[in-house]
This record gives structure tokens, sequence and C-alpha cells, in this order.
């Protein structure tokens, strides 16, 4: 079955919704959208919008992808002291997406709860670059890994508590 293809949504339109109205309308013409293209405009138009009526904060990546340390000076780290860079990027993150008023989304969740992983697996490049893709614009996802991430997933807290837990752990010492 195809759907029509429908061209993004006017500001004034979004403009006229409420919080929940955008979010309801972001699903909808999400399902409706027929390519990737249009699926992009229409998120980027309710983004857009949300952020400059202040219906919807939006999460600002840059300053989060600005947290995470060169790959230089990461290399010339401790194991001390990249556990705890590692641990205060994902508690950013976190903090991010609850000051938006939200749970972590499957993508946040999976790549947060595998970035946990990698962190008590001492594999702490891999931690970094998982926490990196955690916040990567919806947009910009890969529209096939989207589809088949686990349903099971981590809330905000849990993945604190974890972090934190982590982080206490390597203070601490073996």
């Amino acid at each position: 079955m195809t759907t029509p293809d429908l061209p993004p949504p006017s500001l004034e339109f979004l403009a006229e919704l409420s919080v929940d109205g955008l979010r309801e309308a972001a699903q909808s013409l999400e399902k409706a959208a027929v390519g990737r293209e249009q699926q992009l405009r229409a998120r980027r138009a309710i983004s857009f919008n949300g952020a400059h009526c202040g219906n919807l904060r939006v999460m600002n990546r840059d300053q989060l992808y600005s947290l995470a340390p060169t790959d230089r000076a990461f290399r010339e780290m401790n194991a001390q002291q990249k556990t705890q860079v590692v641990v205060a990027f994902a508690l950013q993150v976190l903090t991010e997406i609850r000051a938006d008023g939200r749970e972590p989304d499957a993508w946040e969740s999976v790549h947060l709860m595998h970035a946990l992983g990698a962190l008590y697996g001492e594999r702490l490049t891999y931690a970094l670059t998982l926490i990196e893709l955690a916040i990567e614009d919806p947009a910009d996802r890969a529209p096939e890994a989207v589809s088949r991430i686990q349903k099971e997933l981590a809330s905000a807290a849990t993945l604190e508590r974890a972090f934190r837990d982590a982080e206490a752990r390597s203070v601490a010492g073996p």
C-alpha cells in the first residue's frame, strides 16, 4: 500500500498545535511520508517549529559532541581518567534527555546500554563511540537499524544508576 506524497507542514499550521499536537503530528507525518526525504523534512519542520515556539526543547547535540575529548587527548589518558570521561559524558547525555522531559528513545537506550557494557568490559574508546552514536540526530539514524532495535529499553534513571555504579567501581579499584 502506498500513501500519497505529502508536502511538509506549514509553520503556521504547526504553530497552532500544542506540545501533544506536535508529537501526534510528527508521528502521523512520519507514518504517512513515503520516502526518507519526506520524513526528514517533516522531522526538521516539527523540530524547528517546536524550538522556535518554545513548545518543545531540542537536544543540543553539537554541545554534547563538544564534551567528548579528541582522539589524541583520550589516548593520552590513563584508564581511570578515561572511565571518568566516559561516565561524565553518558551522564550529561542522560541529563540532556531528561531536560527534554522524556525517557531515552529506543536508539538512545540501546546505544547507552551497549556503552555501559563496553565500559564494564574496559573497552573505553568503544564506549565513548557508542555514546556519540546514542546522540545521533534522529533524521540521520539508519532506518534499517532503528526498525530492528530491541524493545526492552532501560529508563534514564536505570542508566544513570548503572553509569554511577561503574564510576564508583573504577574509583574504588579492582
